[in-house]
C-alpha cells in the first residue's frame, strides 16, 4: 500500500542529496505567509473587515462568559483578543486566512469556536491535563529557549512529541482531548500560573510538586513514560508553558519504537485532527516526521483527507538515509533553538518522561558549518 501510493504524494519530501539542494534551504524554515505586522493591502483590509464583524461576537461571548452557571474562569481566548490590537489581529488572521480570505465564513467559524469554549468549558480544563497517565499524550512543550517568536514567519513555541507514548490499550478519549486543549491554550492564550491566579482567570495553575522520588526537570528522564507510569501518579513533570502565547508551534514527530498497531487509534486520531484544526485553526508551524516506518504511510493515507493543503505542505518528511535527520533539523528548525538532546545547541533539560535510550539517532556530532541558526 504504501509504495504504491508514495509515488502520488508531491508532499512527501525527499532530503536534499545535492549541493544546490542544501544551499536553498541554508536558513531556519520560516512560514510561508507574514505575520499580522506585515500584511498586504489587501489581507489587511479583509482583517479590518473581519474585525467589524467579529466585535459584536466577542462582546456577546464576553457576556455570556461572565454570567455562565455553574461559573468558570475567564476565557483566555477572550482575555487575549480583548489585551491589544495585535492580540485580536492575531487571533483573527488565524480563522480569515482558514476560511481562504472569505470575511464572511472567518466570522462564523469564530463563532462557532466560542460557542464550542464555552459549552466545553475550555478555561476549566487545568494545565496538568497533559500529565494524565491515561491520556497518554505523547507531546513535550519545551522552555522558551527553543522559542522563535520572531513576528513575520517564526516558528513560535518548539514541541517534541515521542509517538510510541501513545497507547491505544490504555488510552481514555476523554482524557486525551483535555490533554490537546491544555497545551494549545497554554501555548496560545494562557498567562503565567501567577498572573493568572491574581487575575482570577485561566486554569493555568502551578503543576503539583515532582513526585517524591521522581526525577525533576534537569534530572535524567524516567525511562518509558505514557501508559507504563504507576497508577493514579502523574507519568512527567510538565515546565510551566502559560504566558509566552506564541503565535503558532513547531513540532518535531519521533516515531522511534512506534508500531501501527499499538500506537494508533483512528476514531480518536480524527476527533484530535478535527479539534485542533477547527478551533486552533493555522496555528500550526511546520510537523517534522522523523525515525518513521515504513507503516506510517498507511495510517497517514487514512488520515490525510482530514488535512487542509496549508497544513499538507508544512509536513516534512526526514529520512534517516541521505543527508540525515540531525542536519536538516539543526538547518531548518535551527541549531541555536534545537536542545542538545535532539542533536542541537541549546542546554535545554530533558523532558521527565522522555526515555533518554530512545533519542540515540539524535546524538550525532554535526558536520563543520551544518546547520548554524
Amino acid at each position: 500500500m504504501a509504495s504504491s501510493y508514495l509515488p502520488k504524494m508531491s508532499f512527501f519530501r525527499s532530503p536534499p542529496d545535492s549541493s544546490s539542494a542544501a544551499s536553498a534551504l541554508a536558513t531556519s524554515w520560516t512560514t510561508a505567509d507574514p505575520d499580522v505586522e506585515n500584511l498586504s493591502s489587501s489581507e489587511r483590509a479583509a482583517l479590518s473587515t473581519l474585525a467589524t464583524a467579529a466585535a459584536p461576537i466577542l462582546e456577546r461571548a464576553a457576556a455570556a462568559s461572565a454570567i455562565a452557571s455553574p461559573p468558570a474562569p475567564p476565557d483566555d481566548l477572550l482575555r487575549c483578543a480583548a489585551a491589544s490590537p495585535v492580540e485580536r489581529d492575531t487571533l483573527l488572521l488565524t480563522f480569515l486566512r482558514d476560511a481562504g480570505g472569505d470575511v464572511s465564513a472567518a466570522a462564523v467559524a469564530l463563532e462557532a469556536t466560542l460557542r464550542w469554549r464555552a459549552k466545553r468549558r475550555v478555561s476549566a480544563v487545568p494545565a496538568a491535563a497533559v500529565d494524565v497517565a491515561d491520556a497518554t499524550f505523547p507531546a513535550y512543550l519545551l522552555g522558551p529557549a527553543c522559542d522563535d517568536p520572531a513576528p513575520g514567519g517564526g516558528g513560535g513555541l518548539l514541541a517534541y512529541a515521542a509517538l510510541a507514548q501513545f497507547e491505544r490499550k490504555t488510552v481514555r478519549r476523554a482524557a486525551l482531548l483535555d490533554a490537546v486543549i491544555a497545551a494549545c491554550e497554554g501555548i496560545f492564550y494562557r498567562d503565567p500560573p501567577a498572573a493568572a491566579a491574581t487575575a482570577g482567570g485561566g486554569a493555568a495553575l502551578p503543576p503539583p510538586a515532582p513526585l517524591a522520588g521522581a526525577a525533576c526537570a534537569s534530572a535524567p528522564s524516567i525511562p518509558g513514560g505514557g501508559a507504563s507510569a504507576v497508577a493514579g501518579r502523574r507519568r512527567r513533570h510538565t515546565p510551566i508553558v502559560g504566558g509566552r502565547h506564541s503565535r503558532r508551534f513547531t513540532v518535531i514527530m519521533d516515531f522511534t519504537d512506534w508500531s501501527a498497531t499499538r500506537n494508533v487509534d483512528l476514531p480518536v486520531f480524527r476527533e484530535v485532527i478535527k479539534l485542533f484544526f477547527t478551533h486552533y485553526p493555522e496555528r500550526h508551524g511546520r510537523f517534522y516526521l522523523v525515525n518513521y516506518p515504513l507503516s506510517v504511510y498507511a495510517v497517514y493515507k487514512l488520515l490525510v483527507p482530514l488535512l487542509g493543503a496549508r497544513v499538507i505542505r508544512e509536513i516534512r518528511w526526514v529520512p534517516a538515509t541521505g543527508e540525515g535527520v540531525v542536519p536538516v533539523l539543526r538547518r531548518e528548525v535551527g541549531a541555536a533553538r534545537l536542545p542538545r538532546w535532539l542533536g542541537g545547541d541549546v542546554d535545554e533539560p530533558l523532558p521527565v518522561g522522555v526515555d533518554a535510550a530512545t533519542l540515540g539517532v539524535f546524538q550525532v556530532p554535526p558536520q563543520e558549518g551544518a546547520g548554524a541558526a
